[in-house]
């Protein structure tokens, strides 16, 4: 029942010999599809922002020295000039003693250096009446003052937020690339495990540690794939991870299932073979060889190392006995018979060395 535990060093290194995660590519998506995603390029401002100076508050735009001594008591008149909306260029030139009327954000037309704010001024028909001075750029926002075009605004590898988003915006990018979001299975194993939202039977308990690690896969950045709830079982185990993996080891299975019958006659060779080892080796020595006995994973595994092939379990998904590394019941009743010193498989040994899970 007991097996050695690996302290977290081991459990780590073993991870890191068998799993190298790299980056599984790029994608162009919309912006607002990338918030929570990982930048893949570097972002550079390919012009200034705002690109031209604006009026950061309503009122009049003026030379600022023709404002020069203005006071409650003493305003100074100026001849209105023209009037300038927001999202359109000026079409008025500022000369002394002229001013024009302005919105926030709108561009300040030539000849201007100031804006005064409205509640300083007053306005009856063309004339303008300042009542506070102003001095030269204020109120006044100036081109590049918050981007310069060639700066770098963002690096890759960054993740992005909604100040990201709103930076990359303001530059005019509808789209930025960013790396793939890796998949990452998650399953519970054990026969005490029942999902939630099922009946709670005495001696069970509910699944938690799938739903913590799925909601802390979606934390990092990944999409978690949740397989449920599989029992102590090698070969739905198997099934699991050949429904799960589309890439290493899914990719091997298909090609292996693909290939064409002279391929799969070499494989089933192989496996038999190696099945025979096995089972020879439990009857000389009465001693399971993890390496040859998981034939049935080799076949459908072929990347996977002896040590990944799952011990606990024979080829003929019997457990083994945990101090002895022997079958609980040994697999040779399963058999036929011996021929020339071979053992003879059954017919669902034969279907399985066939390829057929």
């Amino acid at each position: 029942m007991f097996r050695k535990l690996l302290t977290i060093e081991e459990a780590k290194t073993t991870i890191r010999q068998h799993f190298k995660p790299k980056p599984l590519g790029t994608e162009q998506v919309p912006l607002l599809q990338a918030t929570g995603r990982i930048l893949a390029e570097n972002i550079i401002a390919q012009l200034n922002i705002p690109p031209f100076d604006r009026s950061t508050v309503d009122g009049y735009a003026v030379r600022a020295e023709d404002t020069f001594g203005a006071e409650e008591t003493r305003p100074i008149q100026l001849e209105l000039a023209g009037t300038i909306n927001i999202g359109e260029l000026p079409h008025v030139k500022i000369t002394k003693g002229k001013a024009a009327e302005i919105v926030t954000g709108a561009p300040t037309p030539q000849g201007a250096d100031a804006v005064v704010m409205t509640e300083h001024a007053e306005r009856t028909d063309n004339t303008i009446r300042i009542y506070a001075p102003v001095v030269k750029d204020e109120n006044i926002m100036k081109a590049s003052s918050d981007i310069k075009k060639g700066q770098q605004l963002l690096t890759t590898c960054q993740p992005l937020g909604s100040r990201e988003i709103g930076m990359i915006a303001a530059i005019g990018k509808p789209t930025i690339k960013v790396y793939k979001i890796p998949k990452v299975a998650v399953l519970s194993t054990g026969p005490e495990i029942t999902e939630p939202g099922k009946k709670l039977t005495p001696g069970k308990i509910y699944d938690i540690n799938a739903y913590t690690l799925s909601s802390a896969v979606t934390e990092a950045g990944g999409s978690p794939l949740y397989l449920g709830v599989i029992q102590d079982n090698l070969q739905q185990l198997q099934r699991a991870l050949k429904r799960a993996s589309p890439s290493r080891y899914g990719h091997n299975l298909r090609r292996s299932l693909s290939r064409p019958k002279r391929h799969h006659a070499q494989r089933s060779q192989h496996a038999r073979k190696t099945w025979n080892n096995s089972q020879r080796n439990l009857n000389q020595t009465g001693q399971a060889d993890h390496s040859c006995l998981c034939a049935r994973e080799a076949h459908l595994f072929p990347s996977w190392p002896p040590s990944q092939r799952a011990p606990r379990y024979a080829s003929s998904g019997t457990p083994l006995d945990p101090a002895t590394s022997r079958q609980r019941t040994p697999t040779i009743t399963a058999n036929k018979g011996v021929r020339n010193g071979e053992v003879i498989p059954s017919k669902g040994q034969k279907n399985l060395h066939n390829g057929h899970a």
